[in-house]
């Protein structure tokens, strides 16, 4: 189980590793947009499958989120055709 903070993914990723070396085989489990969404080289016997569950919404939290839903809602923006600050977001997803 991969704990929140970038400084432990090594160790996770070597418990995974492990696992598959030993036999006893592993299962990687990750969220899109998160730390091993990009970058990471799962090959040979690390990754014998993809299984695509779900995508989760960007973070609302997020400043770069608020501040686009904001201007897509001005409107201004609406009047020149652009999606509503909440489709857009609910477009994210996809």
């Amino acid at each position: 189980v991969e704990e929140p903070g970038a400084q432990t993914l090594q160790g996770t990723m070597d418990e995974f590793k492990a696992s598959i070396e030993s036999g006893k085989g592993g299962l990687f489990l990750a969220v899109y947009r998160g730390k091993v969404s990009e970058g990471l080289d799962f090959k040979d016997d690390n990754a014998r499958a993809v299984f695509c569950v779900g995508i989760p919404f960007p973070s609302l939290g997020d400043v770069k989120v608020k501040l686009k839903r904001e201007y897509n809602s001005h409107p201004d923006s609406r009047t020149s055709g652009m999606l509503s600050g909440g489709e857009w977001y609910q477009h994210q997803a996809f």
